[in-house]
């Protein structure tokens, strides 16, 4: 009677080293699928930041001037980043965020002293933006 490995390896032609060698390839094979999967989830859930930026011109409501020096940041975090509008009222806000399922809406508030500050929400990427601002009075102040 033969010997039940040397029967098997006449069977297959293939000796148990071959068989090994075999297995060992199956398993780095899944090992590289593995290491793919994860380079591909951390690439995404880390490159998933958006740039906002929004710009546009603050103007007075009563007389459509442009308002200069108006105080701009991102209202709803603690972010201290402030731009200011220039001379002529322009102004540019350029703001980084998390981008997961989108970039999300921008909430900016426009802010000088004699004037209500407001906030708004804006699109990731807008321009042309006309602020309205109005002046403060008696009744407003105390709001």
């Amino acid at each position: 009677m033969k010997n039940k490995l040397v029967y098997l390896q006449e069977m297959t032609g293939r000796t148990c080293k071959e068989k090994t060698t075999e297995k060992q390839n199956k398993q780095n094979d899944w090992k590289i699928i593995k290491v793919c999967v994860l380079i591909f989830i951390s690439v995404i859930f880390t490159s998933c930041d958006c740039v906002q930026r929004v710009e546009g011109v603050v103007i007075d409501a009563e007389t459509q001037l442009p308002i200069d020096k108006v105080k701009i940041m991102k209202a709803d975090t603690e972010n201290t980043f402030v731009e200011y509008t220039d001379s002529l009222g322009n102004f540019e806000f350029y703001a980084i965020s998390g981008g997961l399922f989108g970039c999300p809406k921008i909430l900016l508030s426009f802010e000088k002293e004699g004037y209500i500050k407001i906030n708004k929400k804006y699109n990731p990427s807008t321009r042309n933006v006309v602020v309205i601002l109005k002046k403060q009075t008696d009744n407003t102040k105390n709001k």
